[in-house]
């Protein structure tokens, strides 16, 4: 009769190796990202973004009819590459970051978790005492499926008075992610609230 492969000669179960479970982990998250087909771009008059723009997330948000997107370059590895954070409305814009002049890959942080049914992206930055989190959250393992996605902001812990404070803004309709493409260009943060480093591997 064949040996067993995964126990040692006593019958005890071999010990499991953590650099092999984190590269299952790996495969099997990179192969739910990669089943899913890039969804046609939304028409740019309804978002943030100019015309040339690659489209990462858009929504419009409940309750103040104000819309968030995250606009940038098909290629952000190339030269002169953007990706920039937009909030408000077409006729007035109340906040852009960064500068179209910054390196968007040093700017962003980004989080993740993926498996059958379920996935969490979460793209974040820091302006100033305030941190802010674009999340876009799908779980197929519910009965119905559920799906959150919006902007979260949090002040910071050191700030005193509203110090850790986070509001919580959710999309009024689905939005618009493509998050889960930044993910292989960004550094890790493991302080979102949305996903966490496990598609990053060891850091």
């Amino acid at each position: 009769m064949p040996r067993p492969r995964n126990r040692e000669r006593n019958g005890a179960p071999a010990p499991r190796r953590r650099g092999a479970a984190v590269s299952g982990f790996l495969v099997v998250a990179l192969a739910v990202r990669a089943a899913a087909p890039e969804p046609p771009q939304p028409d740019p008059a309804g978002t943030l973004c100019g015309a040339h723009d690659k489209i990462y997330f858009n929504c419009t948000l409940s309750g103040s009819g104000k819309v968030v997107s995250l606009c940038g370059s098909a290629d952000l590895r190339a030269d002169g590459a953007s990706l920039q954070y937009r909030f408000g409305r077409k006729e007035l814009l109340e906040l852009e970051a960064p500068p179209l002049t910054a390196s968007p890959l040093s700017f962003f942080r980004a989080g993740g978790y993926a498996r059958a049914q379920v996935t969490q992206w979460s793209i974040g930055f820091k302006r100033g005492r305030y941190h802010y989190e674009l999340f876009d959250s799908r779980d197929g393992d519910l009965n119905p499926p559920s799906r959150e996605s919006g902007i979260r902001v949090r002040r910071d812990a050191a700030d005193g008075g509203a110090a850790g404070k986070a509001t919580t803004l959710h999309c009024a309709q689905p939005a618009f992610s493509l998050l889960g493409q930044l993910h292989p260009l960004l550094k890790c943060d493991d302080a979102l609230t949305f996903g966490g480093c496990k598609l990053h591997g060891p850091r």
